[in-house]
């Protein structure tokens, strides 16, 4: 026969545990279902542990994105894209001699003007130096 305690949360209710009346050892019967009840919620307890983990990381990564967006603005964040697809950071950059600077910062302007004129942020008959570096 199982106790149900209120004060101790280590006991299972006996309603959770099943145990053939007819036999002859119920005790251990009854101790080795408990015991294999509790293994489960620890595993249960460990899985949902580590899905917690993944999605504080996930969330964390998300605020970091959000911050950097609203520090930096989204040109910003549209030009280090497309600096990152040449294989590019601002460091890098400076770091060529002028001309390679200027032909880069050219294609640059040229895929944000592409961007914006796919995404109905610039006008077709704009000035695509003036607008671009009114934007930046």
């Amino acid at each position: 026969m199982i106790v149900n305690s209120t004060q101790d949360s280590t006991l299972l209710p006996a309603a959770s545990v099943k145990v053939e009346p007819q036999s002859q050892n119920s005790f251990l019967d009854a101790l080795s279902a408990a015991s294999q009840k509790r293994s489960g919620d620890a595993a249960h307890v460990a899985a949902t542990d580590e899905q917690q983990s993944a999605s504080k990381t996930q969330t964390e990564q998300l605020v970091k994105y959000l911050n950097d967006y609203l520090r930096k603005g989204p040109m910003q964040i549209l030009r280090e894209k497309i600096l990152k697809a040449m294989g590019l950071t601002e460091e890098s950059l400076k770091q060529l001699p002028p001309e390679q600077q200027a032909k880069i910062e050219e294609a640059v302007a040229k895929k944000i003007r592409e961007y914006l004129q796919a995404h109905n942020g610039l006008p077709a008959q704009a000035d695509p130096d003036q607008s671009v570096m009114k934007l930046i």
